[in-house]
C-alpha cells in the first residue's frame, strides 16, 4: 500500500525522489508510521511508472546531473482520489494504512479528512455490530479475546471522533 502513499505525495505537483524521501523522513509526519529506505523508494517509483500510475521526464540542472522528476498520470491520480477516502478493511491496518491516508487526507483538505474518517467510522461500527450480535464466547480465553476486539474497536471510535474534532 506504500504505492498510494507515493502517489499522494506526488498528487499536489510533480517531485523527484529525494523531495519524495525527505517528505518521508519528516519526524513530524509519515515517518512516524512509515519507513521506508531510498533504494526501494526507487524501486517503487520504477514498478508505479511501469503500471502507468505515474511517468518520470529527465530535467536538466545548470551545473548538476540531471534529474528524474515524477508526476502522476491520470490514471494515477484517479485512483489515489479513490483510495484517499477509503475506509481499511482489517482493524490491524489502523496503526499504518490508515495513520498514512489520514496524514494525506488532511493535508488534502478537512473535507477529504472528514469523508475518510467518517467511512472508517461506519466501518468501525459495521465490526462492533458484527461481534455484539454473535453470542459472547463461553470459554474464558475466546471471551477474553472476543471482549479485548470488543473494546478495542470501541477505543478505534473515540479515537475518530477525536481526530475529527482538530480539523480546522
Amino acid at each position: 500500500m506504500i504505492d498510494y502513499v507515493l502517489l499522494g505525495l506526488l498528487a499536489p505537483g510533480p517531485r523527484h525522489a529525494y523531495a519524495l524521501y525527505r517528505e518521508l523522513r519528516r519526524s513530524d509526519g509519515l515517518w512516524l508510521v512509515w519507513r521506508l529506505k531510498l533504494p526501494r523508494l526507487y524501486a517503487i517509483l520504477d514498478r508505479l511508472e511501469r503500471t502507468g500510475l505515474i511517468r518520470s521526464e529527465t530535467v536538466p540542472q545548470p551545473r548538476r546531473p540531471a534529474r528524474r522528476v515524477f508526476r502522476l498520470t491520470p490514471d494515477g491520480e484517479a485512483r489515489y482520489r479513490q483510495w484517499r477516502t477509503e475506509p481499511v478493511r482489517r482493524g490491524r491496518d489502523i496503526r499504518q494504512l490508515f495513520l498514512a491516508k489520514l496524514y494525506l487526507a488532511r493535508r488534502d483538505g478537512p473535507e477529504v479528512a472528514r469523508t475518510l474518517l467518517q467511512n472508517q467510522r461506519n466501518l468501525c461500527r459495521q465490526w462492533l455490530d458484527e461481534l455484539r450480535t454473535a453470542a459472547p464466547p463461553v470459554d474464558d480465553f475466546a471471551r477474553a479475546v472476543w471482549r479485548y476486539r470488543v473494546l478495542h474497536i470501541e477505543t478505534l471510535l473515540t479515537w475518530l471522533d477525536d481526530v475529527e474534532t482538530t480539523l480546522a
